[in-house]
């Protein structure tokens, strides 16, 4: 029979958070391709997109990288207090596979939330983005805001008619959002 003290599966539990928090905050920086750190790293016409994407990215990350850091500190804390003197009957045989498991469940997850809050904000700064290069457009970022809007132009359609319609779908956007009342 294996019985593991109450304290020691919490100061484990603390210690695997912390490392998927650790995960979470190098995962911007280490799981990054090379061709991503050249676009990044580039300067092109009015700003680096690829650098704000970036930067929203790692944001994200180490948000998450933080709390999970944070929840894992606090289980160490609680179990360096817990009592020694409980016991749990449990198998290292289903324990440590079980922990594995669940690190690998919540890391898929939170990626995945990671990467839906990200696409989001990303779209948000781009509509904000577009609302002011609106106010002073040529016909290119016109269309390229439009393009980046999926709002394709009706044929003969004037470029004032365009940019109301642009400006609208971006107004609705922000308004959804909450980023203007």
């Amino acid at each position: 029979m294996f019985f593991i003290k109450l304290n020691q599966l919490i100061i484990t539990i603390g210690l695997a958070l912390d490392i998927l928090g650790a995960i979470f905050l190098a995962k911007g920086f280490m799981a990054k391709k090379i061709q991503r750190i050249i676009s990044e790293s580039g300067t092109y016409l009015n700003r680096n997109k690829w650098f704000q994407d970036s930067l929203i990215q790692q944001k994200i990350e180490a948000i998450f990288g933080l709390i999970f850091l944070f929840s894992g500190f606090t289980c160490q804390a609680i179990g360096n207090f817990a009592s020694s003197t409980i016991r749990i009957h449990i198998s290292p045989f289903i324990i440590f596979p079980s922990m594995v498991i669940i690190l690998v469940i919540l890391f898929l997850t939170f990626s995945k939330l990671i990467k839906y809050l990200t696409k989001r904000k990303i779209f948000k700064t781009e509509a904000i983005y577009h609302k002011d290069e609106l106010d002073t457009y040529n016909t290119g970022s016109l269309d390229h805001c439009g393009e980046c809007l999926k709002i394709l132009r009706e044929r003969d359609e004037k470029d004032d008619d365009y940019k109301r319609r642009i400006k609208e779908k971006i107004c609705s956007i922000l308004k959804i959002n909450n980023i203007i009342t």
